[in-house]
């Protein structure tokens, strides 16, 4: 099965006659972003609403989508295996087909689309649609209503049934990841390096990169602070270079519940000229409040939440082609066995060998070390 995108009158032709639909009644089904609700590693700014079905042996389902741009960041549809819950295929707002021509392209707020998912042979098998909308405006939906789900037959241009509607699965814990293939902890010298991961196995949007490191909190090293160059964010606007990213992100959670326990977008950062830092700790430690003594030095602060095995992900949306911070999937971890064994991979895998400034590094630090870094900073 395919995400096709085509618009309606390229579909229908001028000549052919008119389709019938079937409504799918309430297929979608909100997945939470808060906190430490749900596994699979939600981003706590993104609205996620999923359909879960099952593509009948005996004959093609064809659905059409029909919705309008929400108001956001940026809204994507995402086709998964419900098996393997990896990503078959995506498409980004701007690429959604506007139904009026003059639009197409432009996702401009509230402008109606129609994409359409045609399997490619009867196949008796179980799917899920993602549609996420980042930082949406208004409302969860961003100010507009659900898309609207069809079924029809391409043959007979005559409804058919919608296909049958599954029970979502729950999200995916640690245990799909396997600790053993888990990014290497920081040296001993108490530096973090970012590898790069696909995110396969939990609803990963394919129109992201990730990056993953894993850190090692203790109670004498319970902080991280992490430095990096910013990609240029934000929507593509007339007249303007347009951004190396749609959306960045950081975001803590555990391996061993795949769940997330607090996020900081693009637009909450503070952003240095040359280096942007992000510390990462406990709210409060010794009777200092992290988050207002950083907050008051105008420096970028995450808590480190309750996460057994903490991972940090850095998340790039729909990077550009030419941006020099994308991803090097070449060098993915974990390494196989024909490339290159584990410790020797920690080190050459390691994206700011590629990436250059573009790639976070960190470093974990004590009380002491974070106080002094951050009144170094006033």
């Amino acid at each position: 099965m395919s995400l096709r995108y085509l618009l309606l009158s390229l579909l229908l032709g001028l000549s052919q006659p008119s389709f019938a639909f079937n409504l799918c009644r309430s297929p979608w089904t909100e997945f939470s972003n808060e906190p430490g609700r749900f596994g699979a590693f939600p981003e706590t700014h993104v609205s996620y609403f999923r359909f879960s079905f099952q593509v009948p042996s005996d004959k093609k389902v064809n659905l059409r989508i029909r919705g309008q741009i929400p108001k956001g960041r940026y809204a994507t549809f995402n086709l998964y295996d419900q098996e393997t819950r990896s990503s078959l295929g995506s498409i980004p707002d701007s690429l959604f087909p506007m139904d009026t021509p003059q639009l197409q392209n432009q996702a401009s707020p509230g402008a109606p689309f129609t994409l359409w998912i045609t399997p490619d042979k009867a196949l008796n098998h179980s799917y899920e649609l993602w549609y996420r909308i980042y930082l949406p405006q208004e409302d969860i939906q961003g100010g507009v209503n659900l898309p609207v789900i069809e079924a029809f037959d391409s043959e007979s241009h005559l409804p058919t049934p919608c296909p049958l509607a599954l029970e979502s699965l729950p999200a995916p814990e640690g245990s799909l990841l396997g600790f053993s293939n888990l990014p290497p902890k920081p040296t001993e010298d108490g530096e973090i390096f970012f590898y790069a991961s696909r995110g396969l196995g939990f609803y990963n949007n394919a129109d992201n990169q990730y990056l993953v490191a894993r850190l090692n909190f203790s109670q004498k090293k319970s902080f991280a602070l992490f430095r990096f160059k910013s990609p240029s964010f934000g929507l593509e606007k007339p007249g303007q270079p347009r951004p190396e990213v749609r959306y960045f992100s950081f975001c803590m959670g555990s391996a061993k519940t795949t769940r997330t326990s607090g996020c900081i977008s693009d637009e909450e950062f503070i952003l240095g000229e040359t280096e942007t830092f992000l510390l990462v700790g406990p709210e409060t430690e010794s009777g200092v409040n992290i988050r207002e003594l950083c907050k008051a030095h105008g420096i970028n602060f995450l808590p480190k939440g309750k996460n057994f095995i903490p991972l940090i992900i850095y998340r790039n949306v729909l990077a550009r082609e030419d941006f020099p911070g994308r991803v090097n999937t070449d060098f993915l971890w974990p390494p196989t066995n024909e490339q290159i064994n584990k410790a020797e991979a920690s080190r050459l895998f390691a994206q700011h060998n590629f990436l250059g400034s573009y790639s976070p590094v960190g470093k974990q630090l004590d009380l002491i070390e974070s106080l002094d870094w951050i009144k170094s900073k006033h």
